[in-house]
């Protein structure tokens, strides 16, 4: 992976140089790292964007849920260039699932309610 935003070196404490390649799976927890690259390698294989989410070691040195996601790029001559750095990078990934499961859960109720026949009021 090359293309490192600023907002993954200052999660992870590192550079670009050291993140470059395959750099960046030395920070991926060892039970997300054969998931991680694989969904990785696939896209690129497949050309199409991913989403997941995964434990990456923060400066800290603790792990932390992160949700990812991107597109690999390709030159004008269909050669791989670049896979953006996760522009995804979120400390509270989990968290984050949860809101947005109740959100969804909450417009599900509403949407029904909409729905529902008018009745005459007595």
């Amino acid at each position: 992976m090359s293309g490192f935003n600023r907002a993954w070196l200052e999660f992870t404490g590192r550079t670009t140089d050291q993140e470059i390649g395959d750099g960046w799976r030395e920070g991926v927890h060892e039970d997300d790292a054969e998931r991680c690259h694989a969904t990785y390698t696939e896209a690129v294989a497949a050309r199409c964007p991913f989403e997941m989410e995964y434990r990456l070691r923060h400066h800290s040195g603790r792990y932390r849920t992160i949700a990812d996601h991107g597109a690999p790029r390709f030159d004008g001559n269909g050669v791989f260039s670049v896979l953006p750095a996760p522009a995804g990078i979120s400390p509270s990934g989990a968290r984050r699932k949860k809101r947005f499961v109740e959100r969804e859960r909450v417009l599900r109720a509403f949407t029904t309610i909409r729905t529902l026949p008018s009745l005459p009021l007595r």
